[in-house]
């Protein structure tokens, strides 16, 4: 009984792991290849634009140039594919995990655009796409499509998480209120669970009761008699944790709470059982 109640805790105060940090990138912007300055410039904002709403935070030319300085900006991102170092020193500046760099060019009645990331670590590559398309229209969904694959390569490489994934980290929403994350989901489960096991214990508690009543010697009725207390303690603590469970379970998803799981102790003798409950708020 005693692995069984260490089992119930450990079900119920699983929590899931701390939400990873969102993916940062700088972007400042694509080069462009026989284009005029309007139309890279255009390209660029929808490019990063579209990394923002894949999840990233993204810190656009403008935020760059205000932080760096136009000059200073224009010799680091002179030299940011071939130095590790200029890499490094933008990204210090800026707080960001990767580089957003590329070009995007028009051959003749085609386009061409290729963009890679490089992580401020070291100025490795991190994922890398390219594309040629025939009109304009098809350039801007290109850049659509590759900013979602840029940006979930570059989480899942750089051990980042997407604001998009906050509702399957177990993060509150700002404010709190319903469907804060999975913990919620995780303490019914566990709830569930725990009454399911309560309420067969109970049978079997009960069963050794009538057997107890009909015995004809007492080795018999003394074992019954253990087995039946043993069973009612399973069904006492099952029961509590499963209704501890349900109740955080609702908290959580109706109020909303700091992220931190509910703490829930158990412990089980052949006196009782007893069950407690504690919550950390914001």
């Amino acid at each position: 009984m005693h692995v069984l109640t260490l089992a119930l805790m450990v079900a119920v105060s699983s929590a899931p792991a701390a939400p990873r940090p969102q993916l940062r990138l700088a972007s400042p912007g694509l080069s462009g290849v026989k284009l005029a300055d309007a139309e890279a410039a255009f390209y660029s904002e929808h490019l990063a634009q579209q990394l923002a709403a894949a999840g990233a935070k993204v810190t656009s030319d403008r935020e760059i140039s205000a932080v760096l300085g136009l000059e200073r900006k224009r010799q680091l991102l002179g030299c940011s594919e071939n130095s590790s170092q200029c890499v490094t020193e933008l990204a210090g500046a800026l707080g960001v995990d990767a580089l957003v760099v590329g070009d995007v060019a028009r051959l003749q009645q085609r386009y061409q655009v290729n963009v890679k990331l490089l992580s401020v670590a070291d100025a490795s590559l991190v994922a890398a796409e390219s594309q040629r398309v025939d009109t304009d229209e098809q350039l801007v969904d290109a850049l659509t499509a590759i900013a979602g694959r840029l940006a979930r390569r570059a989480a899942e490489r750089l051990s980042r998480s997407l604001s998009a994934e906050d509702r399957f980290t177990g993060a509150r929403p700002p404010g709190g209120g319903p469907g804060a994350g999975v913990v919620p989901l995780a303490l019914a489960g566990a709830g569930l669970v725990a009454a399911g096991f309560g309420g067969f214990a109970f049978t079997q508690a009960s069963d050794r009761y009538t057997r107890l009543l009909g015995a004809t010697d007492e080795p018999t009725a003394r074992t019954l008699r253990g087995e039946g207390i043993g069973w009612r303690t399973a069904t006492q603590v099952s029961l509590g944790v499963g209704a501890a469970a349900l109740a955080g379970a609702a908290a959580v998803f109706f109020l909303g709470g700091s992220g931190s799981a509910p703490a829930v102790a158990a412990s089980a003798s052949s006196r009782g059982a007893e069950v407690s409950l504690s919550w950390s708020w914001p």
